[in-house]
């Protein structure tokens, strides 16, 4: 963990504040069985579980998101590693710290085995307090953020019919999916998953005052796009792995930019623009930022700069 960056710059809708607000809510999301039964392959072929394949594709949806290549997250586990602890009351989680370097180069088949030797190191080590490990650091503490990791990544492979079947106790569902209870976020991201009745579902836990429902709508549906992708195609490099399906590639390339206007083909594009200039010399032709250049003002300096370049024998 040395020089590990402090935090994952998520794609926040709000920035982070210095009294942080831990409301949140849960999304539910289903991977669909053809999916599941491609990463249970995927995870087989490379002697690794389903856990580390469904991690591998959460990590490079959080590069593509965030464009950091060094990224930091948690895992939780029971630590009940001897027999005799398994029927013992009393909690022995503890959180394992997973840091991997990605290489947008790589394929994603090479990232499951760089996940996979990551989480059995991490595992080989589980029996030292997470407590201790933040208090080894030294690390500059904020209030903004949790120290060491923002984003937690759990999977349970012993749910129970009920729960597979998102039959919470004491949690209110509302329509899209969203748990309304508990309303406590423990961190800005918590993906939580579960595999049952041949498919693997899921939540997300997040904070409220950092992330929109949208936002969250959103990553689900990139991170259902990404795993289906990754495990159809493994041997794709990460950079290349799709993150949107048919449908958002039609409207966000295609669609929204369906912006061809007809202009007059006898003339050149400087002399329509000039035309523009004498229409409208006040209106508004260069925005950036608080600033902005009227048809005018952009004339007058691009006349000055062709002066210059023709002075210069350009």
């Amino acid at each position: 963990l040395k020089d590990a960056p402090p935090v994952i710059e998520l794609p926040l809708d709000r920035p982070r504040t210095g009294n942080p607000d831990t409301a949140g809510k849960v999304k539910l999301f289903s991977i669909p069985a053809r999916v599941t039964s491609e990463v249970s392959s995927l995870a087989r072929r490379k002697h690794a579980t389903v856990f580390m394949v469904l991690v591998a594709a959460f990590k490079t949806l959080l590069y593509r998101m965030t464009g950091q290549d060094d990224l930091v997250i948690a895992t939780v586990v029971a630590n009940r590693t001897r027999i005799e602890l398994e029927s013992m009351i009393g909690c022995f989680l503890n959180n394992l710290v997973l840091r991997d370097k990605l290489q947008p180069q790589i394929s994603f088949e090479d990232l499951v085995e760089q996940i996979r030797d990551t989480t059995l190191d991490a595992y080989s080590n589980q029996d030292i307090p997470f407590e201790l490990v933040v208090e080894q650091l030294n690390l500059p503490r904020s209030l903004s953020h949790n120290a060491v990791f923002q984003v937690m990544v759990a999977f349970q492979n012993f749910v129970s019919d009920q729960f597979a079947e998102l039959n919470i106790g004491g949690a209110d569902t509302e329509e899209g999916g969203i748990v309304t209870s508990p309303a406590i976020a423990k961190f800005d991201l918590s993906l939580s998953m579960w595999e049952a009745g041949g498919t693997i579902g899921g939540g997300i836990e997040y904070r409220s005052d950092l992330f929109d429902d949208d936002t969250i709508d959103r990553l689900i549906h990139h991170y259902r796009v990404l795993l289906d992708d990754a495990t159809a195609r493994p041997s794709v490099r990460l950079r290349d792995l799709k993150l949107l399906d048919e449908r958002d590639y039609q409207t966000i390339v295609h669609d929204w930019n369906n912006w061809e206007l007809d202009y007059p083909r006898d003339k050149l594009i400087h002399q329509a623009v000039e035309e523009q200039v004498a229409r409208t010399p006040d209106a508004p032709a260069v925005l950036f930022g608080d600033s902005h250049l009227t048809y005018g003002e952009l004339n007058r300096r691009a006349n000055r700069l062709a002066h210059h370049l023709i002075a210069l024998g350009c």
